[in-house]
């Protein structure tokens, strides 16, 4: 299955004023319910398509997966990187204004720091959708965690995880344990079972990417493997790949390149 996940807001690509005023996530329109729709892959057949009133905003999906309850009946479940509400995208401090966050660190550290992991199920046979929120302790702020870069399932790795989400989630924060500093930034592992922060990696004016997970192919554990990440090292003005061990976050190995990239390389090299 494949889920779908409308926030509620909608952008009008026709509405040029506004584009050009405020951009294209400020100028949405607010509507009042989150639409869910569940996509059968192997012929597309539409099997689920629901709204309801609670509004679900997000900025990564971690991980999906299928199971069945105590009844028998199929749920197929979407880990997302959740916040309170939609500011993070359409409010006058979101996170994309570059403008704004340049000027100053007061506007930087008014971007929104309220995030927690989010499990949105959608009961096949019911018809019904249930949101289960887990409030991660250690990390109260801004976590970007990608979907393709958390841990690997236990035991066979030629069987990815399909029935349980993964335990452990890997991305980078600002506001790192309760600092109001935006450009306090660390690079965290996340326990999901205990719902705490299991290992993480700090250094003064290091700025994280998306981090890579790579599982060692003689592994026997989740996290079992290393992570791969680029850092933009403040002090040197330079980028930087890093090789940490995937259990605890030491460092194994870095390279500096010499050289500063754009943002838009996170996660995608």
């Amino acid at each position: 299955y494949a889920m779908i996940v409308m926030m509620p807001f909608r952008q009008n690509y026709f509405n040029y004023p506004g584009l050009f005023e405020k951009g294209l996530l400020r100028s949405s329109t607010l509507v009042d319910y989150t639409r869910v729709a569940l996509i059968k892959l192997d012929d597309g057949e539409i099997v689920m398509d629901t709204s309801f009133s609670e509004p679900v905003f997000f900025f990564h999906a971690i991980s999906t997966i299928e199971s069945e309850n105590d009844m028998g009946e199929t749920e197929v479940s979407l880990r997302v990187s959740s916040f309170e509400d939609g500011d993070i995208f359409y409010g006058e401090d979101q996170f994309i204004r570059m403008e704004r966050a340049r000027a100053s660190k007061e506007n930087r550290n008014r971007i929104d720091s309220s995030p927690s992991l989010l499990d949105i199920t959608c009961n096949i046979e019911q018809g019904t959708v249930d949101l289960n929120y887990l409030n991660i302790t250690g990390v109260q702020t801004w976590l970007d965690l990608p979907s393709h870069r958390y841990s690997r399932a236990f035991g066979d790795q030629t069987i990815p995880i399909q029935s349980t989400h993964p335990r452990y989630v890997y991305g980078w924060a600002g506001k790192a344990f309760g600092s109001e500093d935006f450009d306090s930034m660390i690079l965290v592992k996340i326990d999901t079972e205990t719902k705490s922060t299991a290992a993480y990696y700090r250094q003064e004016s290091f700025y994280h990417s998306e981090a890579i997970f790579i599982p060692d192919p003689d592994g026997t554990e989740e996290d079992d493997g290393v992570l791969l990440n680029k850092v933009y090292d403040g002090v040197r003005r330079e980028d930087a790949f890093f090789v940490y061990d995937a259990k605890t976050l030491a460092v194994i190995a870095t390279a500096y390149t010499g050289v500063r990239s754009a943002v838009d390389f996170h996660g995608v090299w």
